[in-house]
Formats: structure tokens, sequence, C-alpha cells
């Protein structure tokens, strides 16, 4: 997870009835258009796990960060929504209604800065930071889901590849450009904060 830096409301949003049945609001222009902003903030990835999402082909979703069930009053506010993937085994689907105030921490909050790191086989831990906040979130949203361990861990076997052929500044800057920055159209990478990880870890 990283730190999306939250932009304006789309004005849609605030002209909503916040009594609005939500799956009846899924299906409308506004909707479309809240889709759009997040995708754009969230630069193309999930906010939980860091795979590309489409707003095409429909693989992702509006998350309420904090469960509709928890607090309806929330269901249209802007900073507790999110894009996350639609896999049943992790994220958005899988935490459905686990959420705790202490111990969630939104992706817009700083506090989610250097929370986690990962292990070389693609398990995602605490930082060390604050422990308790992190192995909930990881827990929470299935983090370490077997499917998305083996697929964090692909990228590190390919960095790690590239790294043993020759390990300077022109392959650092390499990886950097193709596993963690955005392309020309300002979207992210799969895994961004993994490739991050290792490269820190490479360099240390």
């Amino acid at each position: 997870m990283r730190l999306i830096q939250r932009g304006p409301t789309p004005n849609c949003l605030n002209n909503v009835n916040p009594r609005e049945n939500w799956h009846n609001f899924t299906n409308s222009q506004c909707y479309d258009l809240l889709c759009a902003a997040l995708f754009a903030e969230q630069q193309g990835i999930c906010v939980y796990c860091e795979q590309k999402i489409h707003l095409d082909n429909k693989n992702c979703h509006i998350e309420h960060l904090q469960p509709r069930s928890r607090d309806q009053s929330r269901s249209f506010d802007y900073l507790n929504l999110a894009l996350s993937c639609n896999h049943a085994t992790h994220c958005g689907h899988y935490k459905d209604n686990q959420w705790h105030k202490n111990f969630f921490i939104p992706p817009y909050d700083p506090e989610i800065n250097g929370l986690f790191r990962y292990n070389l086989d693609g398990k995602m831990i605490s930082s060390g930071k604050d422990d308790e906040k992190a192995n909930f979130m990881i827990e929470c949203l299935g983090l370490n889901d077997e499917k998305l361990q083996k697929k964090r861990y692909k990228i590190i076997k390919v960095m790690l590849d590239y790294l043993k052929i020759k390990m300077d500044s022109e392959i650092i800057a390499f990886l950097q450009k193709n596993f963690i920055e955005p392309d020309n159209d300002n979207l992210l990478p799969n895994f961004p904060s993994l490739a991050r990880s290792v490269l820190r870890s490479i360099q240390a």
C-alpha cells in the first residue's frame, strides 16, 4: 500500500442525495465520473494490493474504506472512497465489513508511509513502525494471499535477475523506470511499493 494524494471531490458527488441507494448509484453517470477521478488519483492501480486495474473491463469497484454497515452517513464521503480490484481472496471484497477505527489506516493518511516492507519471497510484513496496525491491515485485506504473494515474487525475481547481470546506476535507473515510475499516461506498473522496497534493500 502507498500514500494516495487526494484531489478535490468531483462536483457531481456534491449533488447526490446522501440517502440515495448505493446500488442504484452504481448505475449513474456520477459513479462513472467518480471511478475516473479515483483511477487518476491512484494512477491505475488497486488502492490495496497495487495491481493494475482497468475501468473498461470492470475489474474494479468503488470501495468504502469504512464499510457502509459501520456508518451509512459516509456512503458518499469522497474521503471514504477508493478503487479496489475485484479479487475475492484479497482487497476490498475480502475485507467486506472488517474494519477497526484504531487500526485501519486510510491510504490518504501519511501514517501509511513506511508501514510495510516485503520479504524476498514476496510476503508483505510490518516494517516495525507499528506492528499492530500493519498486521491488522495485512490480515484484514488478505494481502498475503498465496496467488498475490506469488505474483510479487515473480516481480522480485525479474528485478534480481537484472541485478545479477550488472548492478550499476544504469540498471538501477532502468528498474526504477520500468518497475516504480509512472508511464507517459501517469499510470503505475504492478506493485511499485514492492519494487521500491527491493531496490532499497539492495542499495542498503
